[in-house]
């Protein structure tokens, strides 16, 4: 029965999307003759051609603007040094008491942090470089020119009207092309001669502009600030030397030594930097009064740019849509409607590219791994404790004549329950995490209402947006299952998986807490009260007890460290931490502060960086 329902159903979605894919057919003819700009998005993309032009042949001819940024970094660069020594001087300069060393590094100081205030009054807090920031103040100007003459151009220009109205009364993909190579006839043999002259002029405004180093009054700024530190630095050297000088005639204590060196390095390294790299930098804009700058490209240069840019371009225009909109839209009714009509099929065909087996599968995956290794834990606690106990049984005639047989009795019966309860809860605890991921992994979770109403629309944008060029079903299925509002379902999916994952957590923590680490926190007070008894003991079979009860607790705390799980386990003088520690009692201690640890007497436990059970202590008061 489910077989040929199957069939059934295969046939009638093949059948629908049949139905589907011609109706798409028929509309996306409808969309193909459509343009994709008008006359005027002709001519405002020209405009930016053009400007891009004028702003790349400034950028590339002009003499300056390949040096602009490396004079503000430069001077950037050197007050960095500046900076550094001054900072120096500050941290360590109460430490200078010779005062011929500590006078003379205190001028250097001086002039460094006048000229590094001189910089800085500059910026006005901003970390932007101010040179380009110029830079691009220039170019707009010179674009500027450019802009006013297109303006003036555009509207004069009527053919784009006229030529929009011929194709609305023409519209056939083959007045289509003949409508696009008249437009950029128009284009090129008029309006870029109408322009040219303005172009021409806005290369070269652009270029005097940013080659003018005097008209440029930030760059200028940095350029003579650059010149002045030779001066500067002529002073400093001077008085480096004397230090230099005054360190050699044994000036200072070997304090006063190592700090005066530190802070004369710096400076040498910013002399250094000026000699080797700025004074180049100034030596080339010295060279820029005698530059020249090229022509701009000529006329049929830059009408055979556009006129690349224009070999690509298409248009749509209101008066094109005006003229097929009616059928368009009846058109998109006959495809809205393949979808409404077949709604729980295509549905079912989409969601099937959203991978939902595969995200409960592995969140029951991740649940089930987590819960696993926690279950292994439990039973490994479980066979420690019974560990014990056989090693009792085994000896049990023997230890029964013993006087310690009281107290190891007693821990055998207390295990033998703790091994019992633990395999209980154990047990349980694996039958319901089970029970939660075979629920989850047999879960059926359809589309909402409204998840289905929001996809039923979105689905017809998806076929004229995605899937102009690719009308087949299978890229159809693939870019619908990436739309929003199956986003929105496959979030609703993982929230649900993450709300198990979240719920197996607790259950794990609840598990752990309850079952597992009580039982190891009353194993360790028989560790601490009656396995305590019995050590000392000059009975080898006592002794070896007492070794593998030692070696259980050592795996016992191996296994839960596999899991995440830690101990708390405070040492003596150790600080009170409310987190961690739970205070059992309070007692005044010799040689112990108030709040220090005193005594640990059960460990706490963390779990991936929760606390599940404090320590319990004995603190001083």
């Amino acid at each position: 029965m489910n077989s040929t329902n199957n069939n059934f159903d295969a046939a009638t979605l093949a059948d629908r999307e049949r139905k589907l894919t011609e109706a798409w057919r028929v509309c996306r003819q409808d969309l193909e003759r459509l343009t994709q700009r008008t006359a005027g998005s002709l001519l405002r993309s020209v405009k930016f051609r053009v400007m891009d032009r004028v702003i790349g042949l400034a950028g590339k001819h002009a003499r300056l603007s390949g040096y602009d940024d490396e004079m503000f970094t430069s001077c950037k660069r050197l007050m960095g040094f500046y900076s550094r020594a001054i900072s120096l001087y500050e941290r360590c300069g109460a430490a200078l008491n010779t005062y011929s060393v500590k006078n003379l590094i205190l001028g250097i100081c001086e002039v460094l942090n006048s000229r590094l205030n001189m910089f800085e009054s500059q910026l006005s807090g901003n970390e932007e470089n101010p040179v380009a920031i110029e830079r691009i103040k220039l170019l707009s100007t010179g674009v500027a020119y450019f802009m006013f003459s297109f303006n003036e151009s555009e509207k004069a220009y009527q053919n784009a009207d006229l030529r929009a109205s011929e194709l609305a009364a023409r519209f056939t993909p083959d007045y289509f092309n003949t409508y696009i190579e008249g437009i950029q006839d128009d284009i090129l043999e008029s309006f870029v001669e109408r322009n040219y002259a303005a172009y021409s002029k806005a290369v070269q405004a652009c270029l005097l502009g940013l080659n003018n180093l005097q008209n440029r009054k930030v760059l200028s700024y940095y350029y003579t600030l650059l010149i002045g530190e030779s001066e500067v630095l002529s002073f400093v050297a001077v008085h480096a030397a004397a230090v230099e000088h005054e360190l050699s005639r044994g000036a200072g204590d070997p304090i006063e030594a190592d700090i005066s060196k530190a802070f004369l390095s710096v400076v040498n390294e910013a002399r250094s930097f000026y000699y080797m790299d700025c004074r180049n930098l100034i030596a080339v804009f010295e060279e820029t009064g005698n530059y020249v700058p090229p022509e701009p490209e000529s006329m049929e240069s830059l009408r055979g740019a556009c006129g690349e840019m224009l070999a690509n371009s298409r248009l749509i225009a209101a008066k094109d849509y005006t003229e097929t909109a009616e059928k368009y839209e009846a058109d998109a009714k006959l495809v809205t409607a393949c979808f409404e009509k077949s709604a729980d099929l295509f549905i079912g065909g989409i969601i099937s590219r959203v991978g939902i087996s595969s995200m409960l599968e592995e969140a029951g995956r991740g649940i089930s791994e987590k819960t696993d290794g926690v279950r292994r834990t439990a039973e490994a606690v479980a066979s420690v404790f019974a560990r014990q106990v056989s090693f009792y049984r085994e000896h049990s005639e023997y230890l029964s004549v013993l006087n310690e047989n009281s107290i190891i009795s007693g821990i055998n019966e207390t295990l033998i329950i703790k091994a019992e309860i633990l395999a209980e809860n154990t047990e349980a605890f694996d039958e319901r995490r089970q029970a939660a991921v075979n629920s989850l992994l047999g879960r059926e979770i359809p589309m909402n209402d409204k998840e289905r109403g929001r996809l039923l629309d979105e689905l017809f944008p998806v076929l004229r947006d995605k899937c102009f060029n690719k009308p087949g079903m299978d890229a159809f299925y693939t870019a619908a299952a990436e739309t929003e509002p199956v986003g929105a379902y496959r979030r609703r999916i993982s929230d649900l998986c993450q709300r198990e994952e979240e719920k197996a957590e607790k259950e794990i923590k609840r598990f752990l807490k309850d079952s597992v680490l009580y039982e190891i926190s009353t194993f360790e007070e028989i560790l601490q009260y009656s396995v305590t008894r019995l050590r000392g003991s000059d009975n080898d079979c006592v002794n070896y007890y007492i070794d593998l009860i030692d070696e259980n607790a050592g795996i016992i705390e191996t296994a839960l460290k596999k899991i995440g799980v830690t101990m708390i386990r405070p040492k003596p003088r150790d600080s009170f931490n409310g987190r961690e520690h739970e205070v059992l009692m309070a007692e005044p201690a010799e040689g112990f502060a108030k709040g220090e640890i005193i005594k640990c007497i059960t460990s706490g436990y963390r779990f991936n960086d929760q606390i599940l059970i404090r320590a319990n202590i004995i603190a001083a008061k």
